[in-house]
């Protein structure tokens, strides 16, 4: 199949399959989403390669804040 065949919504159902073969873990999109393009022959940089990288940056960011002990966010 040609790399520009593959809907949003195919790569989107693949890499929801992924995320819960995974245990749905929290903060990790852009793993099952990269992982989906792969899978399905996807151009690595289109457009929705680019906003699952950065969707998937800020919340692993965020997640991270949240998630650190008080006492290693002073220790910087």
């Amino acid at each position: 199949m040609n790399p520009t065949t593959h809907s949003q919504e195919q790569i989107e159902q693949l890499a929801y399959q992924f995320w819960e073969e995974r245990g749905r873990p929290w903060g990790t999109p852009e793993t099952d989403w990269f992982k989906a393009e792969r899978e399905l022959g996807v151009e690595a940089e289109g457009m929705l390669s680019r906003v699952a990288r950065e969707i998937g940056s800020a919340l692993g960011q965020a997640v991270a804040l949240v998630t650190e002990p008080a006492t290693q966010k002073g220790a910087s």
